[in-house]
C-alpha cells in the first residue's frame, strides 16, 4: 500500500492467466503467483471479491404498510430539444395510476449540459424553477397517491451547489424543507436506504459506463453487464474506480469540451473512503443504478441489480422501473420480487 510501502508497485503480467479475471484502475486485489527476477507477478490465482460485514444497525429508513412497491426513474425528466416537462408529467400519471409507495428519483432533475439550461432566458433562477416546475408537481402528485417520495441528486444538476462525488443531498431553506418533508425525502449519492426492511443501495453517478471504459478483462465473459455490476458488489464500492473518470480519457465520445468537462466524477477521497460515503458496507437486496448502457435487471449474488437507464433519450422517451417486493422473513428477497423496466 502506499501508507506502508511508500508507493512501491510491480507489474502484472496476466498474459498467460488460464482463469477470466477482470481488472480496472482502483480495484483491491489478492494475487497468488510467482514473482520472478525482473520483478513481475505471473499470478496464478486472483481474489477480487471480499466477505460483507453485518448490515449497519443505522440507516436512512421509510417504512409503509405491507410491502414495498416501488418506481424508480432517472433523469433528465426533460427531452434534449426543450424543457416542457411532458416526460415528468407522462411518468407522474404512471404513479397515479400504480400508487407505488415508493418513488425513487434520481437526477438530474436540471441537466446542466442541456442548452436551454446553458442558455438561460427565464426570469427566475434554478432553483424556483426546479421548486415551482418540478418539484411542486411531484409533492402534489405523490401526496394524493399516498406515496414516499426519494430525491438523489446527480453531478449534472445545475441547481446543486455541491459538485463532487459523494454528493450531499439538495439543500433548501428550512420552510421549503419543512413544507416537502411529509412527502418527500432527500438523499445523497450515493445511498442506502432500509424501506420496510429490504436494503436499497442507490446511485445516480454511471459508474457502469465508467468502468466499461476503463476495464479490461482475459478469460470469456459472457454477460458484461453482470461482470461490471459484481464489481461494486465486490469491491464493496458505490465507485471502486480510481482515478475517476475523466472525459479526455475518453475523445471523441462528446464533440463539446465544455459539455465533456461536465461529465468529469470530482471525486473527494476523503469523503469517499475515508468518510465512507462512497463505501457499500453490506449487501443489499436491491442495488439502483442508471447508466447511459442498456437498461437491464439481473441478480447477483442473491441482490437484485437494475440499471433503470434514463427517463429520456435526448428527444425521445426513455424507461423507468417498477419493482415490487413481497413481505419476507427470508435472507434471500430475489425470489420474491417481481420488477419490470417500462418504456415511457
Amino acid at each position: 500500500s502506499f501508507r506502508t510501502r511508500k508507493g512501491v508497485s510491480v507489474r502484472l503480467d496476466i498474459s498467460e492467466t488460464l482463469h477470466p479475471c477482470s481488472l480496472f484502475p482502483g480495484q483491491v486485489i489478492a494475487v497468488e503467483g510467482i514473482l520472478t527476477h525482473s520483478k513481475i507477478i505471473l499470478p496464478t490465482k486472483i481474489y477480487d471479491e471480499g466477505s460483507f460485514p453485518p448490515l449497519p444497525k443505522r440507516l436512512p429508513t421509510i417504512s409503509t404498510i405491507g410491502g414495498v412497491s416501488m418506481m424508480i426513474a432517472a433523469g433528465p425528466y426533460t427531452t434534449s430539444d426543450n424543457l416542457e416537462m411532458i416526460p415528468l408529467s407522462d411518468l407522474l400519471s404512471h404513479v397515479t395510476n400504480y400508487k407505488p409507495n415508493i418513488l425513487i428519483m434520481l437526477g438530474p432533475f436540471m441537466d446542466v449540459t442541456h442548452t436551454s439550461i446553458q442558455d438561460w432566458k427565464l426570469d427566475i433562477s434554478y432553483d424556483e424553477f426546479l421548486l415551482k416546475e418540478i418539484l411542486s408537481p411531484i409533492v402534489k402528485c405523490c401526496y394524493n397517491s399516498n406515496t414516499k417520495v426519494v430525491i438523489v441528486p446527480s453531478q449534472r444538476d445545475v441547481s446543486q451547489q455541491w459538485m463532487v462525488y459523494p454528493q450531499p443531498p439538495f439543500s433548501f431553506p428550512d420552510e421549503v424543507e419543512k413544507k416537502l418533508s411529509d412527502v418527500v425525502m432527500f438523499v445523497s449519492d450515493p445511498s442506502i436506504l432500509s424501506i420496510n426492511g429490504v436494503c436499497v443501495g442507490v446511485s445516480s453517478t454511471d459508474v457502469l459506463f465508467h468502468l466499461s471504459s476503463n476495464a479490461m478483462f482475459t478469460g470469456s465473459h459472457a454477460d458484461r453487464m453482470a461482470r461490471l455490476t459484481a464489481h461494486i458488489l465486490q469491491q464493496q464500492s458505490f465507485y471502486p474506480l480510481y482515478p475517476s473518470f475523466h472525459h479526455e480519457d475518453q475523445s471523441g465520445i462528446h464533440n463539446d469540451p465544455y459539455t465533456a468537462h461536465l461529465l468529469d466524477v470530482n471525486l473527494d477521497l476523503l469523503l469517499a473512503y475515508d468518510s465512507g460515503h462512497a463505501l457499500l458496507p453490506v449487501r443489499p437486496d436491491v442495488l439502483v443504478l442508471t447508466s447511459d448502457l442498456k437498461p437491464f435487471v439481473k441478480v447477483i449474488e442473491g441482490c437484485v441489480c437494475v440499471n433503470t437507464g434514463h427517463l429520456t433519450k435526448k428527444a425521445g422517451g426513455g424507461t423507468y422501473t417498477r419493482l415490487c417486493v413481497q413481505k419476507t422473513h427470508q435472507t434471500d428477497i430475489s425470489g420474491q420480487t417481481g420488477i419490470q423496466i417500462i418504456h415511457i
